[in-house]
């Protein structure tokens, strides 16, 4: 009841439009709980003006309890009775539920109407033994009905055929219902609409015309505006999208990044039907210049096409894509620091007096040669890279954005160098899996994990650093809220020896008394220096869990969080693997859909574990679209 004692976050106050939707509740709650024949005999109100207060009646019949019996079906000839008893959602002998009793009549007819059996009736028969209720449910099939017509309605902008090409029940067929949901669900996919409304509209001849009504929501997005992350600091955006280009589903979208440490520009361009066929064909152009931190800045410029294809096998949920890529890649720009902690040093330290060896007056470094495994031995000259990437994707998810069912399942595998020629050489491996329940009416609870690997039988120094893994906050690797963008990625110690050895000298008088000297100890091994220097990893495994609440259908959500994970350079296998092998965040956020620009992120991690160069405290991180997808 709504109309109740006081309790916690419940007011008191008399809702009297509330008070007969009270009643009823009541009463079907007891036909739940198997008193089907209960019922309200009366109801009063007293109230005491002195205090302000009234109390509320109730006289209720109850009646006896009742069980489910037996079930039995007549004129069934199209379902046999074991299909038609599989689909009853409740069992003999249990307390006999209104709901789920409903809920058994709702399938059986689902079920002839998948079979096109829409003008099916069922009449349901039940007699009483002791506590327990028989029930017979006579069946008059019909005939099936096929698809007289498709008519699309709404659709103001977008061209019918765009909608009409996903629609897997067509003029001509026997009606199915799953395929017509099917068909909604594919339309829905395409994010063009808010909402897609199917009806069934019946005919003389014992046809069907199938009406389907769009609602058309803004599909161009002009994003302006400015961001900030942890790996590209400030940045100012400017993007223009049209997924719904020409209201063909061609897609077309310009992007240009201006900031202090990131810099591009690109344009694509997607015809997802191509040839009158579901055969998707796009292009891509792009030039990029993103500073890694502080240590180096990472230039791209390149291109790729795209091919695509829905799959029928081994169901039609799958799709195939194959895109090829070309790009130029140089690293330059490198900082002081970076130089130092990949380079060959001698290390000169100034004493004052033999007498007080112990007190610095200043610490001087000489910076050779490059070690093996630094980026500036490639002399800030660009390099080729040319591949190959074959993806496989299945999606079942009922919704492009905050899916509520579904999931989706990702495997890519991308081949660059080797008979495609170019510079870099390696393989690429990438799996991802997502998947989405109903957790309580509105409530979803959504995860996602995602394992990479990426080795080459030439060597690493010829894995391109981009294709590498660096996951943490909300960066393009993997998302681990929380920590810094990009920040994730293995630390490895350097060890130098400084094989330069030096005697006493003096350099300067300073005072009559005072002199300052140059000084290294002189031993025969030199002196042992130790610096970290980060690296991409070659091995990733990144996990997210989200419980995602619409505060407005559609519109806006709020989410809790729970991600972990973290980058190897070495193979690990799961048996190695252990939980503080990773680093983990929780968190809130937001995600607000707005017209015209699309979805926006805001969400706020807390990490778990410490991480070297990093504080622990909360961390805010923007994103555009939805995390887990």
């Amino acid at each position: 009841m709504r109309n109740r004692k006081r309790g916690f976050l419940r007011s008191s106050n008399f809702d009297r439009e509330r008070y007969a939707e009270d009643k009823e509740k009541i009463i079907s709650y007891l036909h739940r709980e198997g008193y089907i024949d209960a019922f309200l005999k009366s109801d009063s109100i007293v109230t005491d003006s002195a205090s302000n207060r009234m109390t509320i009646y109730l006289d209720i019949y109850e009646g006896p309890r009742y069980y489910f019996g037996k079930t039995s079906f007549t004129g069934n000839d199209v379902l046999s009775e074991d299909i038609l008893k599989k689909a009853l959602k409740y069992e003999e002998d249990k307390v006999f539920d209104s709901e789920k009793f409903e809920e058994s009549l709702y399938e059986i007819y689902f079920l002839y109407q998948e079979k096109g059996h829409l003008h099916v009736r069922v009449v349901d028969d039940r007699k009483t033994r002791d506590s327990l209720i028989d029930i017979t449910f006579d069946v008059v099939e019909g005939l099936p009905s096929e698809v007289n017509l498709v008519r699309i309605i709404g659709n103001t902008k977008t061209r019918e055929n765009v909608i009409r090409r996903e629609m897997i029940l067509r003029p001509g067929q026997v009606f199915h219902r799953s395929l017509m949901m099917r068909s909604i669900r594919d339309i829905m996919q395409l994010n063009y609409f808010s909402n897609v409304t199917p009806d069934i509209l019946d005919l003389p001849t014992g046809d069907v015309d199938v009406v389907v009504t769009v609602e058309e929501k803004p599909t161009a997005q002009i994003s302006a505006g400015a961001g900030y992350s942890g790996r590209d600091k400030f940045v100012g955006t400017f993007g223009l999208g049209i997924p719904n280009f020409r209201g063909m589903g061609q897609q077309l979208s310009f992007n240009i990044d201006i900031g202090s440490s990131r810099n591009s520009y690109s344009v694509s361009f997607t015809e997802p039907w191509a040839f009158s066929t579901p055969t998707l064909l796009g292009a891509d152009l792009y030039s990029t210049n993103s500073r890694w931190f502080a240590d180096y800045t990472e230039g791209r410029r390149g291109g790729s096409i795209r091919l695509g294809r829905r799959l029928r096998w081994p169901d039609n949920y799958f799709r195939a894509y194959l895109r090829y890529r070309i790009e130029d890649d140089r690293f330059y720009d490198f900082s002081e620091n970076y130089r130092l902690a990949n380079s060959y040093i001698t290390r000169r330290e100034v004493y004052y007096t033999p007498d007080n060896r112990d007190s610095v007056k200043s610490t001087s470094y000489v910076i050779g040669e490059s070690l093996p495994g630094s980026l500036e031995r490639f002399n800030e000259e660009w390099f080729t890279a040319s591949s190959l990437q074959l993806s496989i994707v299945r999606d079942s998810r009922d919704l492009p954005e905050f899916a509520t069912t579904g999931s989706v399942f990702s495997y890519t595998y991308e081949k660059t160098g080797g008979f495609l020629g170019g510079h870099w050489q390696y393989d690429q491996h990438l799996v991802s899996v997502s998947k989405f329940f109903h957790v309580y009416k509105s409530l979803v609870f959504a995860g996602k994990i995602t394992y990479g690997a990426v080795s080459s039988s030439k060597g690493d120094s010829l894995i391109l650093e981009f294709d590498r893994f660096s996951p943490g906050g909300t960066g393009f690797s993997g998302v681990v809220r929380g920590y810094d963008d990009g920040s994730l990625t293995p630390d490895t110690i350097i060890t130098r020896i400084d094989t330069t050895i030096y005697g006493w000298d003096s350099i300067a008088t300073i005072n009559d008394s005072d002199t300052s000297y140059v000084f290294v100890p002189l031993d025969s091994g030199g002196a042992v220096y130790r610096a970290y220097t980060k690296v991409r990893g070659k091995y990733m495994l990144v996990g997210n869990l989200e419980l995602q609440l619409p505060l407005i259908q559609n519109q806006l959500y709020m989410l809790a969080f729970y991600d972990f994970g973290t980058s190897w350079l070495d193979k690990v296998t799961p048996g190695n693997l252990e939980l503080s092998d990773f680093y983990r965040g929780i968190g809130l956020g937001f995600r607000l859909a707005v017209p015209g620009i699309g979805t926006l992120g805001f969400d706020f991690g807390y990490p778990l574990d410490e991480r070297r160069g990093q504080e622990r405290s909360w961390r805010a991180h923007f994103q555009m679209g939805t995390t887990i997808r």
